[in-house]
């Protein structure tokens, strides 16, 4: 499918003949040179019973080239509707996906062989609405810190299966910890077409297509759900290649900010960090989804430490800066005492640490800093060995050059020898 007169509608308007089990969705704003391993990726998986659709926003219709790979692929070109809604493509590939369950795939991800089968698996044993697993980084030789070069990020897994409460699951996130339930990235997540149907419903789609970050799904699809499953095995490897898709719309954004004021209708704070644009979506859900949201607050006194450390590194004019700190000292007013205690000498440190780094940024020192730093914060890690590091439960990397990964692509075929030589550990 490589040309149609698009119709965005508020419900699902699709033809569910000969309908797949799974859609595979990738949206994207062009990226085709990295697309492709994307899509091999996906028309690669053990298990055949799926669809892949691929919603394009950027300029350069890439229609030709998709049909070249495979005719089967069902592809849309909305530039044009996109215009203003950068998260659009999410939200109307949902609209036009068939499967019983569905996954977003990022044009600069790589599924792994039996992705599908293993989600298949915990579908059967659970029918849960939202099945979750977890994932690898690759970090290629374009990554802006150099001892991350050609790695692959490690975050150790158990094998485990788990079933979730969704409604336990967002207190969580709208407290602002992770303690105790799974990862959700948007890669790694299979929702049912019955969340869909019931957010489509509710607010007409499944993600807010103005917001600068895709924030608002987890939110939107969890609390649409009645029931989640996660398996704690790795699907699909996360690229880290140069700048990702989600770095690409971040940096967009911050080049916005920089220029004006970040316009925050719900947010008490004022700058534009990743948190604070959590923070927003979230309130933002909220508001919309009021009924499903009536019991569930947003945790101030969690969130604040983390956006102070955020905002501590917000590369901003100086005018900026100077507003940004100012609306903290307002904001701590809003809190707890005791935690306005807590923080607020924490709070000044920050601010004056601050204005350091801003002159350090514009001199060229906090290169130097961060080089010198870094490696010697990570003399000592170093000295472990894989099998140590994934033992400690925290995020670490292995350089993977040795062993001729040098694509996301080679790294995919290259996994079951490097994790069995490194970590003992047969995928």
């Amino acid at each position: 499918m490589f040309s149609l007169p698009i119709r965005l509608s508020r419900g699902l308007n699709i033809n569910m003949s000969d309908a797949p089990k799974y859609s595979i969705l990738i949206p994207t704003s062009g990226r085709m040179n990295l697309m492709r391993m994307a899509i091999k990726s996906v028309l690669e998986q053990s298990y055949k019973d799926f669809e892949l659709v691929i919603a394009n926003s950027g300029a350069k219709n890439l229609g030709n080239e998709i049909k070249q790979i495979s005719e089967s692929i069902r592809y849309y070109n909305i530039h044009e509707e996109s215009k203003g809604l950068p998260l659009l493509p999410f939200d109307f590939s949902v609209k036009k996906a068939r499967g019983e369950y569905m996954l977003w795939l990022d044009d600069d991800n790589y599924l792994l062989p039996q992705a599908l089968e293993i989600f298949d698996q915990i579908a059967k044993k659970s029918s849960a609405d939202i099945l979750t697993a977890t994932h690898l980084y690759y970090y290629d030789d374009n990554h802006p810190q150099p001892k991350m070069r050609n790695c692959l990020g490690i975050i150790p897994f158990s094998g485990k299966e788990e079933a979730f409460n969704p409604k336990e699951i967002l207190r969580v996130l709208y407290s602002f910890s992770r303690e105790n339930i799974p990862r959700f990235h948007t890669s790694a997540m299979m929702f049912s077409r019955a969340v869909v149907e019931r957010a489509v419903k509710k607010i007409g789609s499944v993600i807010l297509t103005d917001q600068p970050n895709a924030m608002s799904l987890h939110p939107i699809l969890l609390s649409s759900a009645r029931s989640a499953y996660f398996i704690d095995k790795p699907v699909v490897i996360i690229g880290r290649l140069g700048r990702s898709m989600s770095q690409n719309w971040a940096i967009a954004a911050r080049k916005r900010f920089a220029k004006e004021d970040f316009k925050l209708s719900l947010s008490p704070l004022s700058g534009y960090t990743r948190i604070n644009a959590t923070l927003e979506n979230y309130l933002q859900v909220k508001k919309i989804m009021s009924e499903e949201f009536s019991d569930i607050e947003i945790d101030y006194e969690k969130f604040a430490p983390i956006y102070l450390k955020e905002l501590l590194y917000l590369d901003s004019s100086l005018k900026t800066l100077k507003k940004n700190w100012d609306n903290v000292f307002e904001f701590l007013n809003m809190l707890k005492p005791k935690t306005k205690k807590l923080l607020l000498p924490k709070a000044k440190q920050m601010r004056n640490k601050a204005i350091i780094v801003y002159f350090a940024r514009r001199t060229g020192l906090n290169f130097l800093k961060r080089r010198f730093y870094g490696a010697f914060k990570n003399a000592g890690n170093n000295k472990k060995t894989p099998a140590k590091k994934f033992k400690g439960g925290r995020e670490f990397e292995i350089p993977v050059k040795k062993y001729g990964a040098s694509s996301i692509e080679t790294l995919a075929e290259k996994l079951p020898k490097i994790m069995y030589e490194e970590l003992n550990i047969e995928l």
